[in-house]
């Protein structure tokens, strides 16, 4: 019974990671980025921005035009105020309207999926797996998917194939409850983006170009300490895939204590 427990909790917590991964996405990119204007006296850029003055003609110290006078104070450079940060509400909506974005109708997609536990100092192979998903209707409102996922490892095993509904409505709360705030301090999960740049990888799909993200997410689970996503994007026909993710994590189940390593690999597409 505690084998099972565990191998039950192995693959609650990878379906996790990967649902977290896909929304953490999202999420990132609905984010964007801000930029602030010069807080210095600058009398260039900072006067620019903040309609300082950058001459001594119009100060309180400086002659009339045409007296050398005393050069007048440069500009304050305070800047523009920066536009104010994204509310969680707005973040959400932006992430789902790339949720809609990358599920085109007609779109189709193959992964390869692959669970491993530590062993002594090397991860050994639980089991593999192909999971197969085509986009059967997307709109504004919902998006509706078919996926199949077939066993390989450590037996052969075809799955049904099964459909499931995401609703803006679901999708919203989700991610609301989520934090909607990349990375995050003090929420739960705690995800904290680690590295963000741009990274070739080769997958049995092909080679890409990919932009590259690591976070470490904290309290996603009761039973997981920390688990690291590292992932490879690409936006392929207009739709952000996933080439290749790679997930670790350290978890406990009652007494057992062990390390699990998820990788998902893009092995086919719509071309």
């Amino acid at each position: 019974m505690k084998i099972q427990n565990f191998r039950r909790s192995l693959v609650q917590n990878a379906l996790i990671s990967v649902t977290c991964l896909a929304l953490s996405a999202q999420l990132i990119a609905a984010c964007g980025k801000s930029t602030t204007a010069p807080t210095s006296g600058d009398p260039g850029a900072g006067a620019a921005a903040g309609g300082g003055q950058t001459s001594g003609a119009p100060g309180a110290e400086g002659e009339k035009a045409g007296n050398t006078g005393n050069t007048g104070n440069t500009g304050s450079g305070q800047g523009t105020t920066p536009p104010p940060a994204m509310t969680t509400e707005e973040m959400c909506n932006k992430a789902w309207a790339s949720h809609v974005a990358s599920n085109p109708a007609g779109h189709y997609e193959k992964h390869e999926f692959k669970m491993e536990m530590m062993n002594g100092t090397t991860y050994s192979v639980a089991s593999k797996m192909t999971q197969t998903k085509k986009v059967i209707e997307s709109s504004d409102t919902q998006v509706i998917t078919s996926s199949k996922s077939d066993m390989t490892f450590p037996i052969n095993n075809s799955g049904k194939e099964t459909r499931s509904t995401d609703t803006k409505v679901d999708f919203l709360a989700n991610c609301k409850q989520f934090g909607g705030n990349i990375p995050t301090t003090g929420e739960k999960p705690d995800v904290t983006l680690v590295e963000s740049s741009n990274k070739t990888i080769k997958v049995t799909a092909g080679t890409f170009d990919c932009q590259y993200q690591k976070m470490s997410m904290k309290g996603a689970t009761a039973n997981v300490k920390e688990t690291v996503i590292e992932s490879w994007t690409k936006n392929i026909n207009n739709v952000a895939m996933t080439v290749k993710s790679i997930t670790e994590s350290d978890m406990t189940v009652g007494e057992t204590s062990s390390k699990t390593r998820t990788t998902l690999e893009l092995i086919d597409y719509s071309r």
